[in-house]
């Protein structure tokens, strides 16, 4: 069995309502996720046509790629609107290979603290300590830069 290792904790302050914060990230990924870097297409050097959530317990992350074909990066298993969403996150592997994000939305009087915890990188095998680094800095740009400006920050 693999050694487990560390979840990636990330907290950011959105200037928002917990409730409008929670629609943006879960119902409106494809208009602030950065597709022009972090898509299957942008690692051939295309940009993808967009990304969409199916916004319920057990929908998909899908990105519709630049050559119009869809390609799964997650499922989510967890579904408490204004609350918390998770889940299994498998961009570009198997989903056997899946990671667990779980994002949380805590109001805080008119500003709400996003959570976010990352984990079972252990699921990737070799490389896998590499990922996480690459997480730890990919989720400041996506959720850190974008999503926080898609939240007026």
């Amino acid at each position: 069995m693999p050694e487990t290792l560390p979840a990636l904790r990330k907290t950011y302050v959105l200037p928002l309502p917990a409730e409008v914060a929670f629609r943006l990230f879960a119902e409106e990924l494809g208009d602030w996720w950065p597709l022009e870097s972090h898509s299957l297409s942008a690692l051939e050097g295309k940009l993808p046509l967009s990304v969409r959530a199916e916004p319920r317990l057990g929908g998909r992350i899908v990105e519709i790629r630049h050559d119009a074909a869809e390609a799964e990066w997650g499922t989510f298993t967890a579904w408490d609107p204004v609350r918390r969403i998770a889940f299994d996150w498998y961009v570009g592997r198997e989903r056997a290979q899946a990671t667990q994000v779980e994002v949380t939305f805590s109001q805080r009087g008119d500003e709400t603290v996003l959570g976010l915890v990352h984990s079972g990188f252990e699921n990737l095998g070799p490389g896998a300590e590499a990922s996480l680094a690459n997480y730890d800095e990919g989720w400041d740009l996506v959720l850190g830069e974008r999503f926080l400006k898609a939240c007026g920050g």
